[in-house]
């Protein structure tokens, strides 16, 4: 698996990228996802072992903006419903709210994944040698000066 690195540094394109990648992982696996005689328990954990790696793969390098913090957090919560499914409250079917699923789910949601995933690698690159690459580049302060007034424009 690639990650996609373009001119501006925009990662919305990789995570886009990685929510299709997820999707196909999903539909691939979801005869075995919908199968009554596998208990959702083992489904969730499917889900954790098979699922979610492909969507999180890289995010120790993804700085997320807001939209792609809900973009992952809307399709996390999709697959959670449909392995949980609705419940029955006051003898009618209502969908789970977002607390119960990641109750039942008893993990971190995927964001925080990917925030620990962050503070973990950075603790890495911190621990390499002094001539590492990755540490130079993480350590390294843009130079130059800013011209003095409003931007021209273009």
């Amino acid at each position: 698996m690639d990650t996609m690195v373009n001119k501006m540094s925009n990662r919305s394109v990789e995570v886009n990228a990685r929510l299709i990648m997820d999707t196909r992982a999903y539909c691939g696996l979801q005869n075995r996802l919908k199968a009554r005689n596998i208990s959702r328990n083992i489904i969730a954990l499917l889900y954790k072992i098979l699922i979610s790696p492909v969507l999180t793969y890289g995010a120790e390098t993804w700085v997320l903006s807001e939209q792609d913090e809900h973009f992952l957090s809307i399709f996390e919560r999709k697959i959670l419903r449909r392995i949980y499914g609705p419940v029955i409250d006051g003898g009618r079917w209502r969908i789970r709210m977002n607390q119960e699923l990641y109750k039942l789910c008893g993990e971190n949601d995927i964001m925080k994944f990917c925030k620990l995933s962050r503070l973990r690698w950075a603790g890495h690159v911190i621990r390499q040698d002094d001539d590492g690459l990755s540490r130079r580049v993480f350590l390294s302060e843009p130079g130059g000066k800013r011209p003095r007034g409003r931007s021209r424009l273009r």
